[in-house]
């Protein structure tokens, strides 16, 4: 082979040592500290909490959605969705996500550095960062750190996600009562009218 043929040739690729990888699941496996869901069906990575988890559902930052979307356990959304979300599991709205639409009946919404236009109504709430709720937050707990924007009425109780009053009595029992009274006063108020009317019948 000539020296003008070798230096036409490509260069052989380094060697290098494969990197091991980072297996997340492998505390799980091994009966270690992950745990999850109901039935302990997935594992979360290093640090525990839900930002660790990994997503069953995840709207990536270029992607934005319209409509209905249910999911079971964990959605993230790092980009842009306006609708309704039906789910009894987690939601995390990461720092350029943005949710427009009202979140009711799940378990903890994490809103780390992102948007929330709507109301919401979960076990826990923890705002991180530069967050940003327009919108009523009613929860059993709420987390809130420095730099974090609230427009809205925060109602914290240990009966969320039903709200109470001002005297600490749900607003469902309330509101029951407040129509059994309006029916009560409808009744008699009715009935006087209708012997009335009858009698001009005649």
């Amino acid at each position: 082979m000539s020296t003008e043929d070798s230096r036409l040739r490509p260069p052989p690729p380094p060697k290098r040592r494969a990197q091991p990888v980072a297996d997340e699941f492998s505390d799980y496996e091994r009966g270690g500290a992950a745990t999850g869901g109901v039935d302990g069906g997935y594992g979360r990575t290093q640090g525990g909490g839900i930002l660790d988890d990994i997503p069953e559902t995840t709207i990536g930052p270029a992607v934005s959605m319209n409509g209905e979307l249910s999911f079971e356990r964990l959605l993230r959304i790092d980009g842009s969705f306006e609708g309704t979300l039906t789910s009894k599991g987690d939601l995390i709205v990461g720092s350029e996500g943005v949710l427009v639409g009202n979140v009711a009946g799940m378990n903890e919404l994490i809103v780390d550095g992102g948007r929330v236009v709507g109301d919401v109504q979960v076990e826990k709430v923890w705002l991180k960062g530069a967050a940003q709720v327009h919108g009523n937050i009613t929860a059993k707990s709420v987390t809130m750190e420095g730099g974090t924007t609230v427009v809205g009425a925060l109602n914290v109780n240990p009966f969320a996600p039903e709200k109470v009053n001002n005297k600490g009595e749900l607003l469902v029992i309330e509101e029951e009562s407040k129509a059994q009274a309006e029916k009560g006063d409808a009744e008699p108020a009715g009935a006087p009218a209708t012997a009335a009317e009858g009698k001009e019948d005649l």
